[in-house]
């Protein structure tokens, strides 16, 4: 799993969920109680895509299936993610929506002891809300309901469906706003697996 000398953490977590569920906020406010580094895939995505020389993000992903194969995007995060290990405890990885990808991470990147998935749910009208805040939009309730049916976030029930068969690793949190409801049932859950 890990070579001798690697920098190598407890644990892993990962934050899924739809955009505005509140993954990074919790991921955030769980630094307070573990000593962790956040790391959010989907800067490392665009960020490598801005860098890349293409106009189009579907002309761009075609090159890269091309040249590294279907799953390209799960070798590109894997070694963003273990360029990025340091000396803390734990890496929590947020916005993964894809089973897949978490499962081959899960696999891949080293670590001490067994990973966890946190999974965020709240009503979509409150995600709605959250997501339109932090993109400083606005959105109908029909182009919202797109958003959540399409990319990435259309495998998101497999992600929610995984978590369900799956309660000794991972913990689905639903919550009908935000508060700190989901951060003190996320610590208290990785707390359990990993203290």
């Amino acid at each position: 799993m890990f070579s001798l000398g690697q920098k190598v953490p407890e644990g892993v977590v990962f934050f899924s969920g739809h955009h505005g569920a509140g993954k990074t906020y919790t991921a955030t406010a769980m630094l307070d109680y573990f000593d962790a580094k956040i790391i959010d895939c989907g800067p490392i995505i665009r960020n490598t895509f801005a860098e890349s020389g293409f106009n189009s993000f579907g002309g761009w992903v075609k090159d890269m299936e091309q040249k590294l194969g279907q799953r390209w995007d799960d070798e590109l995060l894997l070694t963003a993610i273990k360029n990025r290990i340091a000396c803390e405890r734990f890496l929590f990885i947020v916005g993964n929506r894809d089973i897949e990808t978490i499962l081959f991470l899960s696999e891949k990147l080293p670590h001490r002891r067994p990973p966890v998935i946190i999974y965020l749910e709240k009503p979509t009208l409150v995600i709605k809300s959250g997501y339109e805040l932090r993109t400083k939009s606005v959105l109908t309730d029909g182009e919202f309901e797109a958003i959540l049916h399409s990319g990435p976030d259309a495998k998101l029930g497999l992600v929610k469906e995984y978590v369900m068969k799956n309660p000794d690793h991972c913990k689905l949190i639903y919550e009908d706003d935000y508060s700190s409801f989901s951060i003190d049932e996320a610590v208290s859950f990785v707390r359990t697996k990993y203290q």
